[in-house]
């Protein structure tokens, strides 16, 4: 019998945080790059604390605050306008 996910003291797969959470492994990866999720490297493998994981992603409250959950978004740049071509070009009339 297999437990829920948030429901034990297991140590996790990147491929389990993923589905976890419902995020790509390119996004577990970047956050264990910052250092901003919990987890152990066990040899070569990365290995993710159940109950860590669980506290980690629970927002957390400072004397009656209130909560709203804040998902980083990779902000994109804006595409540069395209050049017609043309140039204005100031003219010298003495």
């Amino acid at each position: 019998m297999t437990l829920p996910y948030g429901a034990g003291t297991r140590m996790l797969t990147l491929e389990q945080v993923c589905e976890w959470f419902q995020l790509p492994g390119k996004t577990v990866r970047g956050m264990v790059d910052r250092r901003s999720i919990p987890y152990r490297k066990v040899g070569q493998a990365l290995r993710f604390p159940e109950a860590e994981l669980e506290e980690w992603s629970r927002p957390k409250a400072k004397d009656g605050d209130v909560i709203a959950l804040h998902i980083p978004v990779r902000q994109v740049p804006a595409r540069p306008r395209p050049r017609t071509g043309r140039t204005l070009r100031a003219t010298y009339n003495p």
